[in-house]
Protein backbone atom coordinates (compact mmCIF):
# COMPACT_ATOMS: atom_id res chain seq x y z
CA UNK A 1 0.00 0.00 0.00
CA UNK A 2 1.02 3.27 -1.02
CA UNK A 3 0.26 6.05 0.72
CA UNK A 4 0.75 9.65 -0.78
CA UNK A 5 -0.23 12.82 1.44
CA UNK A 6 0.42 16.53 0.42
CA UNK A 7 -0.24 19.09 2.82
CA UNK A 8 -0.22 22.91 1.39
CA UNK A 9 0.82 24.61 4.24
CA UNK A 10 -1.34 28.40 3.09
CA UNK A 11 -2.85 29.86 6.31
CA UNK A 12 -0.10 32.11 6.81
CA UNK A 13 0.79 32.82 2.99
CA UNK A 14 -2.90 33.79 3.09
CA UNK A 15 -3.02 36.22 5.87
CA UNK A 16 -0.27 38.09 4.82
CA UNK A 17 -1.49 37.77 1.35
CA UNK A 18 -5.20 40.02 2.46
CA UNK A 19 -2.76 42.83 4.65
CA UNK A 20 -0.87 43.02 1.57
CA UNK A 21 -4.08 43.30 -0.86
CA UNK A 22 -5.51 46.24 1.69
CA UNK A 23 -2.10 47.71 1.94
CA UNK A 24 -1.97 48.06 -2.23
CA UNK A 25 -5.69 48.54 -2.30
CA UNK A 26 -4.93 51.82 -0.36
CA UNK A 27 -2.27 53.02 -2.14
CA UNK A 28 -3.28 52.16 -5.60
CA UNK A 29 -6.35 54.17 -4.75
CA UNK A 30 -4.12 57.21 -3.31
CA UNK A 31 -1.58 56.91 -6.43
CA UNK A 32 -3.76 56.68 -9.08
CA UNK A 33 -6.22 59.12 -7.73
CA UNK A 34 -3.84 62.13 -8.35
CA UNK A 35 -3.39 61.14 -12.26
CA UNK A 36 -3.54 64.53 -14.20
CA UNK A 37 -5.69 64.02 -17.02
CA UNK A 38 -4.03 66.41 -19.31
CA UNK A 39 -0.41 66.44 -18.71
CA UNK A 40 1.58 65.80 -21.98
CA UNK A 41 4.80 64.24 -22.19
CA UNK A 42 7.60 66.06 -24.23
CA UNK A 43 10.70 64.97 -24.35
CA UNK A 44 13.77 67.60 -23.76
CA UNK A 45 13.24 71.01 -22.31
CA UNK A 46 11.27 73.32 -23.55
CA UNK A 47 12.09 77.08 -24.60
CA UNK A 48 9.67 78.91 -22.99
CA UNK A 49 10.65 83.43 -22.98
CA UNK A 50 11.40 84.61 -19.44
CA UNK A 51 10.96 88.32 -19.68
CA UNK A 52 12.18 89.22 -16.31
CA UNK A 53 10.67 92.64 -15.30
CA UNK A 54 12.66 95.72 -13.54
CA UNK A 55 11.90 95.90 -9.98
CA UNK A 56 14.89 98.67 -8.63
CA UNK A 57 18.08 99.91 -9.39
CA UNK A 58 20.92 101.64 -6.51
CA UNK A 59 23.95 102.92 -6.49
CA UNK A 60 25.62 106.00 -8.39
CA UNK A 61 29.04 107.05 -9.09
CA UNK A 62 31.10 108.33 -6.52
CA UNK A 63 33.04 106.77 -3.37
CA UNK A 64 30.92 106.66 -0.12
CA UNK A 65 28.73 104.27 1.36
CA UNK A 66 26.70 102.86 -1.20
CA UNK A 67 28.12 104.59 -4.23
CA UNK A 68 30.37 102.76 -6.92
CA UNK A 69 32.91 103.44 -9.45
CA UNK A 70 32.60 100.79 -11.99
CA UNK A 71 30.61 97.89 -9.88
CA UNK A 72 31.60 94.69 -11.43
CA UNK A 73 31.53 91.10 -9.93
CA UNK A 74 28.37 90.53 -8.04
CA UNK A 75 26.50 87.22 -5.94
CA UNK A 76 23.77 86.73 -3.44
CA UNK A 77 22.39 84.44 -0.83
CA UNK A 78 19.97 84.18 1.23
CA UNK A 79 19.76 87.74 3.06
CA UNK A 80 22.58 89.81 0.98
CA UNK A 81 24.35 91.30 -2.05
CA UNK A 82 27.72 91.02 -2.64
CA UNK A 83 29.30 93.91 -5.02
CA UNK A 84 33.15 93.97 -6.05
CA UNK A 85 33.00 97.79 -6.33
CA UNK A 86 36.39 97.81 -9.30
CA UNK A 87 37.89 101.11 -9.43
CA UNK A 88 36.77 101.93 -5.39
CA UNK A 89 38.67 98.81 -4.43
CA UNK A 90 36.64 97.16 -2.10
CA UNK A 91 33.55 94.65 -1.66
CA UNK A 92 30.04 96.50 -0.85
CA UNK A 93 27.69 94.60 0.87
CA UNK A 94 23.93 95.60 0.53
CA UNK A 95 20.59 93.94 1.88
CA UNK A 96 18.35 92.39 -0.54
CA UNK A 97 16.37 95.42 -0.94
CA UNK A 98 19.90 97.59 -2.24
CA UNK A 99 19.97 99.25 1.05
CA UNK A 100 23.53 99.53 2.12
CA UNK A 101 25.02 97.83 4.92
CA UNK A 102 28.72 97.54 5.22
CA UNK A 103 32.01 97.51 3.03
CA UNK A 104 35.15 96.16 3.44
CA UNK A 105 38.73 96.62 1.88
CA UNK A 106 40.99 99.53 0.66
CA UNK A 107 43.62 100.07 -2.04
CA UNK A 108 46.63 98.20 -1.93
CA UNK A 109 48.32 94.45 -1.59
CA UNK A 110 48.04 93.45 1.80
CA UNK A 111 45.72 91.49 3.34
CA UNK A 112 42.42 92.76 3.06
CA UNK A 113 43.24 95.01 0.72
CA UNK A 114 42.19 95.07 -3.37
CA UNK A 115 43.99 96.48 -6.45
CA UNK A 116 40.78 96.14 -9.34
CA UNK A 117 39.07 93.23 -7.29
CA UNK A 118 36.46 92.00 -10.37
CA UNK A 119 34.63 88.78 -9.23
CA UNK A 120 33.29 87.54 -5.91
CA UNK A 121 31.58 84.95 -4.66
CA UNK A 122 30.09 83.70 -1.11
CA UNK A 123 29.45 79.81 0.65
CA UNK A 124 27.79 79.50 3.79
CA UNK A 125 30.94 80.43 5.50
CA UNK A 126 33.19 82.59 3.55
CA UNK A 127 33.66 85.31 0.88
CA UNK A 128 36.06 84.89 -2.06
CA UNK A 129 37.43 87.48 -4.29
CA UNK A 130 39.18 87.58 -7.66
CA UNK A 131 41.82 90.41 -6.11
CA UNK A 132 42.37 90.95 -9.98
CA UNK A 133 45.62 92.93 -10.31
CA UNK A 134 47.20 91.36 -7.31
CA UNK A 135 46.77 88.20 -8.72
CA UNK A 136 45.57 86.15 -5.99
CA UNK A 137 42.30 84.87 -4.82
CA UNK A 138 41.16 86.39 -0.95
CA UNK A 139 38.81 84.96 1.44
CA UNK A 140 37.26 86.66 4.39
CA UNK A 141 34.24 85.54 6.95
CA UNK A 142 30.86 86.97 5.95
CA UNK A 143 31.72 89.97 7.97
CA UNK A 144 34.56 91.02 5.86
CA UNK A 145 37.24 90.04 8.39
CA UNK A 146 40.23 88.43 6.16
CA UNK A 147 41.35 84.36 7.07
CA UNK A 148 43.42 83.91 3.75
CA UNK A 149 44.74 84.48 0.37
CA UNK A 150 46.16 82.28 -2.04
CA UNK A 151 48.46 82.75 -5.41
CA UNK A 152 51.17 85.18 -6.63
CA UNK A 153 51.43 86.32 -10.37
CA UNK A 154 52.89 84.42 -12.86
CA UNK A 155 51.83 81.15 -15.32
CA UNK A 156 53.09 78.02 -13.01
CA UNK A 157 49.90 75.89 -11.21
CA UNK A 158 48.34 77.96 -8.67
CA UNK A 159 49.47 81.32 -10.34
CA UNK A 160 47.64 83.83 -11.75
CA UNK A 161 47.85 86.86 -14.12
CA UNK A 162 44.68 88.93 -14.10
CA UNK A 163 41.76 86.40 -12.48
CA UNK A 164 38.64 87.68 -13.43
CA UNK A 165 36.21 85.43 -11.44
CA UNK A 166 35.93 82.72 -8.48
CA UNK A 167 33.06 80.52 -7.91
CA UNK A 168 32.80 77.12 -6.07
CA UNK A 169 30.89 73.47 -5.76
CA UNK A 170 30.79 71.68 -2.25
CA UNK A 171 34.32 70.63 -2.94
CA UNK A 172 36.23 73.07 -4.85
CA UNK A 173 37.19 76.52 -6.27
CA UNK A 174 37.27 77.32 -10.10
CA UNK A 175 39.28 80.44 -11.28
CA UNK A 176 39.02 81.91 -14.50
CA UNK A 177 43.11 82.80 -14.91
CA UNK A 178 41.84 85.11 -17.81
CA UNK A 179 45.37 86.46 -19.07
CA UNK A 180 47.05 83.07 -19.20
CA UNK A 181 43.58 81.70 -21.50
CA UNK A 182 43.28 78.84 -18.52
CA UNK A 183 40.61 77.46 -15.96
CA UNK A 184 42.20 76.58 -12.47
CA UNK A 185 40.59 74.29 -9.98
CA UNK A 186 41.34 74.51 -6.15
CA UNK A 187 39.97 72.73 -2.30
CA UNK A 188 38.00 75.14 -0.81
CA UNK A 189 41.54 76.23 1.19
CA UNK A 190 43.13 77.17 -1.63
CA UNK A 191 45.40 74.16 -2.50
CA UNK A 192 46.26 73.76 -6.63
CA UNK A 193 44.29 70.66 -7.76
CA UNK A 194 44.28 70.73 -11.60
CA UNK A 195 43.90 72.96 -14.63
CA UNK A 196 42.41 73.21 -18.43
CA UNK A 197 42.97 75.53 -20.91
CA UNK A 198 44.68 77.21 -23.39
CA UNK A 199 45.04 79.93 -25.86
CA UNK A 200 43.20 80.01 -29.01
CA UNK A 201 40.12 79.19 -30.84
CA UNK A 202 39.58 75.35 -30.57
CA UNK A 203 37.32 73.66 -28.63
CA UNK A 204 38.26 73.97 -24.88
CA UNK A 205 40.88 77.05 -25.70
CA UNK A 206 40.14 80.32 -24.39
CA UNK A 207 40.87 84.12 -25.15
CA UNK A 208 40.45 85.77 -22.15
CA UNK A 209 37.87 84.19 -19.97
CA UNK A 210 36.54 86.18 -18.00
CA UNK A 211 33.49 84.44 -16.13
CA UNK A 212 32.71 80.98 -14.54
CA UNK A 213 29.70 79.10 -12.76
CA UNK A 214 28.88 75.58 -12.28
CA UNK A 215 26.51 73.62 -11.42
CA UNK A 216 25.74 70.08 -10.28
CA UNK A 217 27.44 68.30 -13.71
CA UNK A 218 29.00 70.85 -16.07
CA UNK A 219 31.09 73.98 -15.89
CA UNK A 220 30.15 77.18 -17.63
CA UNK A 221 32.79 79.56 -18.83
CA UNK A 222 32.77 82.89 -20.80
CA UNK A 223 35.30 82.98 -23.23
CA UNK A 224 34.98 86.73 -23.82
CA UNK A 225 36.99 87.46 -26.65
CA UNK A 226 36.17 83.96 -28.76
CA UNK A 227 32.50 85.32 -27.98
CA UNK A 228 31.07 82.13 -26.54
CA UNK A 229 30.34 79.66 -24.13
CA UNK A 230 32.30 76.71 -23.45
CA UNK A 231 30.46 73.97 -21.35
CA UNK A 232 33.07 71.20 -19.64
CA UNK A 233 32.49 68.37 -16.78
CA UNK A 234 33.77 69.19 -13.13
CA UNK A 235 37.35 67.38 -14.34
CA UNK A 236 37.52 70.32 -17.39
CA UNK A 237 36.63 67.37 -20.06
CA UNK A 238 35.06 69.48 -23.30
CA UNK A 239 31.83 69.11 -23.62
CA UNK A 240 29.94 71.71 -25.92
CA UNK A 241 30.03 75.10 -26.73
CA UNK A 242 27.61 77.69 -27.98
CA UNK A 243 27.21 81.41 -29.29
CA UNK A 244 29.70 83.80 -31.98
CA UNK A 245 30.31 87.39 -32.65
CA UNK A 246 27.21 89.44 -33.19
CA UNK A 247 24.56 90.88 -31.98
CA UNK A 248 21.71 88.61 -33.18
CA UNK A 249 19.81 86.07 -30.73
CA UNK A 250 22.46 83.54 -29.29
CA UNK A 251 25.62 85.64 -30.17
CA UNK A 252 27.73 87.90 -28.21
CA UNK A 253 29.83 90.69 -28.50
CA UNK A 254 32.20 89.98 -24.89
CA UNK A 255 30.03 87.65 -22.88
CA UNK A 256 31.37 89.08 -19.55
CA UNK A 257 29.59 87.42 -16.90
CA UNK A 258 27.59 83.83 -16.58
CA UNK A 259 25.36 82.09 -13.93
CA UNK A 260 23.08 79.62 -13.91
CA UNK A 261 19.96 78.17 -12.22
CA UNK A 262 18.38 74.93 -12.49
CA UNK A 263 16.98 75.23 -16.42
CA UNK A 264 18.50 78.45 -17.42
CA UNK A 265 22.30 79.98 -18.06
CA UNK A 266 22.30 83.57 -17.78
CA UNK A 267 24.57 85.44 -19.97
CA UNK A 268 25.91 89.12 -19.61
CA UNK A 269 26.82 90.28 -23.04
CA UNK A 270 28.23 92.78 -22.14
CA UNK A 271 29.14 95.16 -25.31
CA UNK A 272 25.63 94.51 -26.67
CA UNK A 273 24.51 95.98 -23.13
CA UNK A 274 21.93 93.03 -22.65
CA UNK A 275 21.41 89.58 -21.18
CA UNK A 276 20.45 86.62 -22.80
CA UNK A 277 18.76 83.44 -21.40
CA UNK A 278 19.79 79.83 -22.80
CA UNK A 279 18.41 76.38 -21.74
CA UNK A 280 21.11 74.04 -20.27
CA UNK A 281 22.25 73.32 -23.98
CA UNK A 282 23.00 76.35 -25.08
CA UNK A 283 19.78 76.89 -26.88
CA UNK A 284 18.67 80.71 -26.87
CA UNK A 285 15.35 81.18 -25.30
CA UNK A 286 15.02 85.00 -24.08
CA UNK A 287 16.85 88.79 -24.08
CA UNK A 288 16.25 91.92 -22.33
CA UNK A 289 18.11 95.39 -22.40
CA UNK A 290 19.19 97.75 -24.22
CA UNK A 291 22.12 100.56 -24.66
CA UNK A 292 20.90 103.60 -22.50
CA UNK A 293 20.89 104.65 -18.65
CA UNK A 294 16.92 104.16 -18.44
CA UNK A 295 15.50 101.70 -16.17
CA UNK A 296 16.37 98.57 -17.65
CA UNK A 297 19.31 99.71 -19.77
CA UNK A 298 22.52 98.85 -19.54
CA UNK A 299 26.21 99.75 -19.90
CA UNK A 300 28.75 97.84 -20.32
CA UNK A 301 26.85 95.25 -17.52
CA UNK A 302 29.50 93.29 -16.01
CA UNK A 303 28.07 90.29 -14.08
CA UNK A 304 25.20 88.60 -13.13
CA UNK A 305 23.94 86.65 -10.11
CA UNK A 306 20.09 85.10 -9.05
CA UNK A 307 18.37 84.09 -6.35
CA UNK A 308 14.75 82.21 -6.06
CA UNK A 309 12.86 85.57 -7.21
CA UNK A 310 15.02 88.21 -8.44
CA UNK A 311 17.99 88.73 -11.34
CA UNK A 312 20.37 91.02 -9.80
CA UNK A 313 22.86 92.96 -12.75
CA UNK A 314 26.19 94.79 -12.19
CA UNK A 315 25.64 97.64 -14.54
CA UNK A 316 29.41 98.70 -14.82
CA UNK A 317 29.58 102.09 -17.02
CA UNK A 318 26.17 102.91 -14.80
CA UNK A 319 27.77 102.93 -11.62
CA UNK A 320 24.56 100.98 -10.36
CA UNK A 321 23.46 97.41 -9.80
CA UNK A 322 19.37 96.86 -11.64
CA UNK A 323 17.19 94.19 -10.03
CA UNK A 324 14.94 92.59 -12.25
CA UNK A 325 12.11 90.06 -11.22
CA UNK A 326 11.25 86.88 -12.23
CA UNK A 327 7.62 84.99 -12.19
CA UNK A 328 7.47 83.58 -8.70
CA UNK A 329 7.54 80.23 -8.68
CA UNK A 330 5.25 77.67 -7.48
CA UNK A 331 5.46 76.87 -3.27
CA UNK A 332 5.35 74.33 -1.00
CA UNK A 333 6.33 71.26 -3.08
CA UNK A 334 6.26 67.99 -1.33
CA UNK A 335 6.98 64.42 -3.04
CA UNK A 336 5.15 60.95 -1.67
CA UNK A 337 6.44 57.75 -2.47
CA UNK A 338 4.35 55.00 -3.40
CA UNK A 339 4.73 51.26 -4.77
CA UNK A 340 4.58 52.20 -7.92
CA UNK A 341 5.14 55.72 -8.25
CA UNK A 342 6.42 59.02 -7.37
CA UNK A 343 3.98 61.43 -6.46
CA UNK A 344 4.35 65.76 -6.22
CA UNK A 345 1.96 67.89 -5.31
CA UNK A 346 2.13 71.93 -4.77
CA UNK A 347 0.61 74.99 -3.97
CA UNK A 348 -0.02 78.00 -6.79
CA UNK A 349 2.96 80.69 -6.39
CA UNK A 350 2.63 83.51 -4.60
CA UNK A 351 1.72 86.22 -7.28
CA UNK A 352 -1.01 83.99 -9.07
CA UNK A 353 -3.63 86.35 -8.46
CA UNK A 354 -2.50 89.34 -10.53
CA UNK A 355 -0.27 86.90 -13.05
CA UNK A 356 -2.41 83.75 -14.05
CA UNK A 357 -1.08 80.28 -14.26
CA UNK A 358 -1.35 78.78 -17.92
CA UNK A 359 0.85 75.48 -16.86
CA UNK A 360 3.39 73.92 -14.73
CA UNK A 361 6.37 72.21 -15.91
CA UNK A 362 8.05 69.53 -14.06
CA UNK A 363 11.60 68.72 -13.77
CA UNK A 364 12.91 66.12 -13.22
CA UNK A 365 17.28 64.97 -11.97
CA UNK A 366 19.14 61.90 -10.62
CA UNK A 367 20.83 64.21 -8.87
CA UNK A 368 20.65 67.69 -7.34
CA UNK A 369 20.44 70.94 -9.53
CA UNK A 370 20.91 69.58 -13.16
CA UNK A 371 17.11 68.98 -14.19
CA UNK A 372 15.77 68.16 -17.26
CA UNK A 373 12.08 69.08 -18.88
CA UNK A 374 9.91 66.01 -17.43
CA UNK A 375 5.97 67.08 -18.21
CA UNK A 376 3.92 69.80 -18.45
CA UNK A 377 0.89 69.87 -16.42
CA UNK A 378 -2.27 72.33 -15.91
CA UNK A 379 -3.04 70.31 -12.48
CA UNK A 380 -1.29 70.87 -8.86
CA UNK A 381 -0.55 67.43 -8.90
CA UNK A 382 1.14 64.68 -10.97
CA UNK A 383 2.36 61.17 -10.35
CA UNK A 384 5.48 60.02 -11.92
CA UNK A 385 5.56 56.51 -13.30
CA UNK A 386 8.87 56.60 -14.75
CA UNK A 387 11.05 55.71 -11.91
CA UNK A 388 13.24 52.38 -10.87
CA UNK A 389 14.22 50.92 -7.03
CA UNK A 390 17.02 52.22 -5.47
CA UNK A 391 17.58 55.18 -7.34
CA UNK A 392 17.03 59.10 -5.67
CA UNK A 393 15.15 61.31 -7.87
CA UNK A 394 15.39 65.18 -7.70
CA UNK A 395 12.35 67.14 -9.07
CA UNK A 396 11.31 71.27 -9.37
CA UNK A 397 8.45 73.25 -11.12
CA UNK A 398 7.84 76.07 -12.42
CA UNK A 399 5.12 78.43 -13.38
CA UNK A 400 4.25 79.21 -16.78
CA UNK A 401 2.40 82.38 -17.37
CA UNK A 402 1.62 85.04 -20.18
CA UNK A 403 4.45 86.82 -19.40
CA UNK A 404 6.62 83.91 -19.33
CA UNK A 405 8.17 80.50 -17.09
CA UNK A 406 9.40 81.08 -13.73
CA UNK A 407 12.17 80.09 -11.89
CA UNK A 408 12.26 76.59 -10.77
CA UNK A 409 10.55 76.28 -6.87
CA UNK A 410 12.21 74.11 -4.34
CA UNK A 411 13.29 71.14 -5.34
CA UNK A 412 12.30 67.72 -3.41
CA UNK A 413 13.67 64.33 -3.66
CA UNK A 414 12.18 60.64 -3.57
CA UNK A 415 13.33 57.11 -3.80
CA UNK A 416 10.83 54.32 -4.67
CA UNK A 417 9.73 51.89 -2.15
CA UNK A 418 11.54 48.58 -1.72
CA UNK A 419 10.77 45.16 -3.26
CA UNK A 420 8.04 43.26 -1.06
CA UNK A 421 8.80 39.46 -0.37
CA UNK A 422 6.80 36.29 0.09
CA UNK A 423 8.22 33.54 0.71
CA UNK A 424 6.02 30.05 1.00
CA UNK A 425 6.49 27.04 2.61
CA UNK A 426 5.04 23.63 1.09
CA UNK A 427 5.15 19.88 2.37
CA UNK A 428 4.97 16.85 0.63
CA UNK A 429 4.94 13.32 2.42
CA UNK A 430 5.51 10.24 0.54
CA UNK A 431 6.27 6.61 0.88
CA UNK A 432 9.24 5.52 -1.92
CA UNK A 433 12.59 4.66 -2.37
CA UNK A 434 15.51 6.22 -0.64
CA UNK A 435 16.67 9.32 -2.00
CA UNK A 436 18.19 12.75 -1.92
CA UNK A 437 17.45 15.60 -3.99
CA UNK A 438 18.78 19.49 -4.04
CA UNK A 439 17.70 22.23 -5.91
CA UNK A 440 18.44 26.11 -6.35
CA UNK A 441 16.25 28.75 -6.45
CA UNK A 442 13.40 26.88 -5.28
CA UNK A 443 14.79 24.83 -2.18
CA UNK A 444 14.08 21.30 -1.78
CA UNK A 445 15.15 19.08 0.75
CA UNK A 446 14.58 15.04 1.29
CA UNK A 447 15.26 12.87 3.94
CA UNK A 448 14.74 9.05 4.75
CA UNK A 449 13.19 7.15 7.08
CA UNK A 450 13.33 3.37 7.37
CA UNK A 451 9.99 1.70 8.89
CA UNK A 452 10.20 -2.01 8.33
CA UNK A 453 9.33 -2.94 4.49
CA UNK A 454 8.67 0.80 3.96
CA UNK A 455 9.98 3.67 3.26
CA UNK A 456 9.04 7.37 4.35
CA UNK A 457 10.56 10.12 2.26
CA UNK A 458 9.55 13.75 3.60
CA UNK A 459 9.98 16.52 1.25
CA UNK A 460 9.95 19.80 2.47
CA UNK A 461 9.85 23.09 -0.22
CA UNK A 462 10.53 26.05 0.25
CA UNK A 463 10.11 28.62 -2.35
CA UNK A 464 11.53 32.20 -1.74
CA UNK A 465 9.80 34.79 -4.10
CA UNK A 466 11.10 37.87 -4.91
CA UNK A 467 8.55 40.80 -6.65
CA UNK A 468 9.14 44.46 -7.68
CA UNK A 469 6.39 46.22 -6.47
CA UNK A 470 5.28 47.05 -9.49
CA UNK A 471 4.57 43.78 -10.95
CA UNK A 472 2.27 42.93 -8.06
CA UNK A 473 -1.32 43.13 -9.32
CA UNK A 474 -4.28 43.23 -7.11
CA UNK A 475 -6.53 40.51 -8.85
CA UNK A 476 -3.63 37.96 -9.33
CA UNK A 477 -3.44 38.61 -5.36
CA UNK A 478 -6.94 38.03 -4.62
CA UNK A 479 -6.97 35.05 -6.66
CA UNK A 480 -3.83 33.20 -4.89
CA UNK A 481 -5.60 34.07 -1.71
CA UNK A 482 -9.27 32.67 -2.51
CA UNK A 483 -7.49 29.65 -3.83
CA UNK A 484 -5.40 29.34 -0.60
CA UNK A 485 -8.35 28.98 1.57
CA UNK A 486 -8.56 25.54 0.83
CA UNK A 487 -5.75 22.61 2.19
CA UNK A 488 -5.93 19.78 -0.38
CA UNK A 489 -5.08 16.15 1.63
CA UNK A 490 -5.15 13.14 -0.33
CA UNK A 491 -4.57 9.76 0.14
CA UNK A 492 -4.36 6.65 -2.10
CA UNK A 493 -4.44 2.86 -1.21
Amino acid sequence: MVNVTKVTNVSRIFQRLILLIVVLSILSGELYSNIPVNALHVSGEPNTAVNPTFVRKFGSLGSGDGQFNKPYGATVNGTHIFVADFNNHRVQIFDLEGNFVANFGSFGSGDGQFDFPNGVTINGTHIFVADSNNHRIQIFDLEGNFVAKFGSSGTGDGQFSGPYAVTFNMTHLFVTDTNNDRIQIFDLAGNFVTKFGSSGVGDGQFSSPRSITVNGTHIFVADSNNHRIQIFDLVGNFVNNFGNFGSGDGQFNIPSGITVNGIHIFVVDSRNDRIQIFDLAGNFVSKFGSTGTGDGQFDLPGDITVNGTHIFVADFNNHRVQIFQNNSPPQQIKAHVGLVSIGLTWNPPLDSATTPVISYRIYKSQQTNDFTFLVETSNLIYDDFQVVLNQTYFYAVSAVTTTGESILSEEVSGELAPHVTITETDTETVTGPTTTESQSADTITKTMTEQGDRSTETLIKTSVKTEDASLLLIPTLLGIAILGVFKLRKTRK
